[in-house]
């Protein structure tokens, strides 16, 4: 399984704009069973996903937020 990456500007950059976003971005995007971890630095919050069907095909994915 490949790993892909997607980078993301925001004008209005906030923990809770982020959040809004990547549940947006997840529900388009997610399978039957999802994992994910979020990472949150001065200048930029990063989310490591990984999203799976029952038979075991999926994806893996970076996101990164940052302000534009």
């Amino acid at each position: 399984m490949g790993q892909q990456e997607s980078s993301i500007l925001l004008v209005f950059f906030s923990t809770i704009e982020v959040k809004r976003v990547f549940s947006t971005l997840l529900s388009f995007i997610e399978y039957s069973s999802t994992f994910y971890v979020r990472e949150e630095y001065k200048d930029r919050i990063e989310y490591e996903v990984l999203s799976s069907m029952k038979s075991n095909k999926g994806f893996r994915m970076k996101v990164v937020f940052s302000p534009e």
